[in-house]
């Protein structure tokens, strides 16, 4: 559904948040992850922040609990998205520093698998963006060039098309055109492959459209 439709169709907590009562009532551990990582994403895109760091915080309680070390560093990247959209900067690098300090690569690959995006790479979509807006774009643009390098790595192909879509939205803050307009041609080429219509009709329309308003704005400045 996320994957054709976007993170914000409301199917996604129909769907979801039955499964997670269900998954609470057999204890079956092995939904926790998908299930409390995609109403974590899905909440935070229907403008529903309270909920969003909840689901964080369940998978930080769960993982805490069980000593799950997946359940933690996934609980810790969604607190650190969810306080991203609050306006909670200090606290999403926070939440940030947890993951990339428990994070492993190798140990932790499999989890792109099961949420669609790498713990590292979702991660650096939102630090990237809060430096820039702490006054570091030069950290901002090497954590953006990490994270790119770290899901060609993976090689997982939503993820490849979520880092070059809205994790390179910091660069329309740093006024380069060119560097969304590369990354919207890549993501139209992969998603376009892959079947994953929501990257071809919505995320890389979105950076094409920053990209021109980039230059259109640019183009003022010199008028």
């Amino acid at each position: 559904v996320m994957a054709q439709h976007g993170w914000g169709r409301l199917e996604v907590a129909e769907v979801l948040e039955p499964a997670l009562a269900l998954a609470r009532e057999l204890d079956h551990r092995s939904s926790f992850l998908p299930v409390l990582n995609t109403l974590n994403v899905h909440y935070f895109s229907i403008c529903d922040m309270a909920s969003s760091l909840r689901c964080g915080s369940q998978l930080l309680e769960i993982g805490n609990a069980t000593q799950d070390e997946d359940l933690v560093i996934m609980g810790h990247r969604a607190t650190s998205a969810a306080h991203f959209w609050r306006g909670e900067f200090d606290a999403a690098l926070a939440s940030g520093d947890h993951v990339r300090r428990l994070y492993n690569a190798d140990r932790h690959h499999h989890i792109t698998t099961t949420t669609n995006n790498d713990p590292l790479s979702a991660e650096g979509v939102y630090r990237a963006q809060v430096l820039w807006l702490k006054g570091y774009p030069e950290q901002a643009i090497a954590i953006s060039d990490e994270k790119d390098r770290n899901s060609r790595r993976r090689g997982h192909p939503f993820d490849i098309a979520l880092s070059l879509t809205l994790g390179a939205q910091v660069f329309e803050y740093l006024r380069d055109a060119d560097a969304l307009m590369l990354r919207a041609e890549e993501v139209e080429a992969i998603a376009t492959r892959h079947g994953l219509t929501v990257m071809t009709n919505v995320m890389a329309p979105i950076n094409r459209a920053l990209g021109l308003a980039v230059r259109k704005r640019i183009c003022r400045s010199f008028n």
